[in-house]
């Protein structure tokens, strides 16, 4: 898994920790949040509790942040523009 993406989970993990449809994302300190449970996993459990889990990339979490991030550009100046405070 990469920081900053979002994950759908297709097989849960050997111990249960991580069910299908559940919705995780890896934290630059290695922990694991479960979005869908509203926890996480410290990075110390993390190679016991994701045994068996796989993923893939939450795509319809991707589009709505593409499409936010498209509006947020698009509303943002741009250099030849005269902004008035």
């Amino acid at each position: 898994m990469k920081q900053g993406l979002r994950y759908v989970v297709t097989k849960e993990s050997y111990d249960g920790t991580f069910e299908v449809g559940d919705h995780i994302s890896l934290c630059a300190n290695g922990d694991i949040i479960n979005h869908k449970a509203h926890g996480w996993i410290d990075k110390d459990d993390v190679e016991r509790a994701t045994r068996g889990m796989e993923v893939e990339v939450d795509v319809e979490w991707a589009e709505r942040r593409r499409k936010k991030l498209l509006q947020e550009l698009a509303e943002l100046p741009c250099h030849r523009d005269v902004v008035q405070l």
